[in-house]
């Protein structure tokens, strides 16, 4: 059961370790991590909040950089070479990231959220350009 405020129907919970050991290297370990688990959890939509995070050597254009590319590292299947190419059964198609107020990029402050944090969709498998 999810905490009170929360309607989501599943929670994911990560470790992150030692707050001082926590740099962008970490960072983009666990979001390898985490997105792994969401496409082999058959999670179909997430919203990762772990992009509000401020780990050593970071700003906000920077970790979405890293989010996304752990994302694609992930979630990409080569799959031209195979004779009988099986798709996912259900893979992970929306990631939307939560930003904190004052990490997003000049686009990201250019949009009118009534929230504190603005939330950034990407479709792995669609690219990141």
């Amino acid at each position: 059961m999810p905490p009170p405020g929360v309607r989501a129907q599943r929670l994911l919970l990560v470790g992150l370790g030692s707050e001082k050991a926590f740099d962008l290297a970490a960072y983009r370990k666990a979001m390898s991590l985490v997105t792994k688990h969401l496409d082999r959890g058959h999670a179909i939509e997430a919203l990762c909040s772990l992009t509000t995070l401020e780990p050593k050597g970071s700003d906000g254009y920077r970790l979405l950089r890293e989010s996304i590319a752990a994302v694609d590292e992930q979630v990409y299947r080569f799959n031209q070479c195979k004779s009988e190419a099986k798709p996912a059964k259900r893979p992970l198609k929306r990631l939307n990231f939560l930003m904190a107020e004052g990490r997003q990029s000049p686009t990201g402050r250019a949009c009118h959220q009534p929230w504190p944090c603005h939330r950034r969709r990407y479709h792995p498998g669609e690219g990141s350009g």
